[in-house]
């Protein structure tokens, strides 16, 4: 999907100009259907984001946030980790961004041009560390156990390439 530039993923818009109406015929005929779907997607995320988790353990003390086994049990809708340093995020995204991997955030919601001023004040460390350092990993039913694999590999590549480097972000991230 990230390459359907029409799907504008990844654009971050903040507006209060909605509208709100009455869902229409369609949509209530389809609800039922979309409704039943939910439990099943919502253990099929749970069983890959274990399945993240577990392959990713060794990588643990290379991020500053990583889901634990309760975080996988709530229904995440994309895997996230928040890696130490930010080169190694940025190497992994490279690589598998094909993979549907996802930086999500390009900046805090304080820095994104669009925001109206009462949001635009102050500085806010962590939402900074976030944005540039955070990976997230797909958990759709499309993802197969080669695709994990794969991308558990390209998660060490990046973080094995920046063993060199020893700089690392500050610890003010605390979960």
């Amino acid at each position: 999907p990230q390459s359907l530039p029409w799907l504008r993923l990844g654009e971050t818009i903040f507006t209060t100009d909605y509208s709100v109406s009455r869902l229409n015929a369609r949509v209530l005929r389809v609800a039922p259907r979309v409704c039943a779907d939910m439990g099943k997607a919502r253990d099929t995320r749970s069983r890959l984001a274990a399945a993240y988790s577990e392959k990713l353990e060794r990588y643990r003390d290379e991020f500053l946030f990583m889901p634990d086994a309760n975080d996988c049990m709530q229904g995440l809708l994309r895997y996230p980790l928040v890696f130490k340093r930010k080169r190694a995020r940025d190497r992994a995204l490279a690589g598998l961004k094909r993979l549907g991997a996802s930086g999500m955030y390009p900046a805090p919601v304080n820095e994104i041009t669009g925001v109206p001023p009462e949001f635009r004040r102050g500085h806010f460390p962590n939402a900074s560390l976030v944005s540039e350092n955070i990976l997230t990993l797909p958990l759709h039913v499309h993802v197969t156990e080669s695709d994990i694999s794969a991308i558990v590999a390209g998660i060490g590549k990046a973080i094995e390439g920046n063993a060199a480097s020893t700089s690392s972000v500050s610890p003010v991230f605390a979960r």
